[in-house]
């Protein structure tokens, strides 16, 4: 597990531009006061990158719809996840690889808790499918927003590659 510093500048820095996202937005999954928190584990997670010396790409933010991934690094495509949960939720998986971002509710840092593959997200999937919906660490977990049902997907640490495996596989 690996531990990204926060500042009550960063959190802010985050809300303000959520503001910014959600006012140019034509759709909304489901509103929430904590969206922030996503664009607050990319920022972490681009510090962090970048504090080490990796070279890589952290697609802008305040974009329109969700056709870009959150980072590109030496052809890959990657989506950090943050939430106050300690599972990763996704629904159905779109780029390569995809971080984990643990927020505790004090937020004086970010936990980057593990990651998984495309390929290894949807063969827990199919394994937790074929389960009564749960697998090595993947839960299927369905929920209603208003819109109606929506399939979504939790991992936890069981089912995530260690975070030193990040930085020797990934972040070369």
């Amino acid at each position: 597990m690996i531990r990204i510093p926060l500042t009550p500048e960063m959190i802010e820095e985050a809300q303000r531009e959520q503001k910014k996202f959600d006012a140019q937005k034509t759709w909304n999954k489901f509103p929430s006061p904590n969206a922030y928190i996503g664009l607050l584990g990319e920022m972490a997670l681009d510090i962090h990158l970048t504090s080490l010396g990796l070279d890589h790409e952290w697609v802008t933010f305040n974009k329109q719809g969700w056709q870009h991934p959150d980072f590109r690094h030496n052809g890959l495509t990657i989506d950090m996840k943050t939430t106050f949960d300690t599972k990763m939720w996704n629904q159905k998986p779109k780029w390569d690889i995809y971080v984990m971002g643990h927020l505790p509710e004090h937020k004086q840092y970010l936990e980057i808790r593990g990651w998984l593959t495309k390929d290894r997200m949807e063969e827990l999937m199919e394994q937790a499918e074929g389960s009564e919906g749960s697998a090595e660490g993947c839960v299927k977990v369905i929920r209603n927003f208003g819109n109606g049902p929506r399939t979504d997907w939790t991992f936890n640490d069981e089912a995530m590659f260690d975070t030193n495996k990040l930085f020797s596989s990934i972040f070369i």
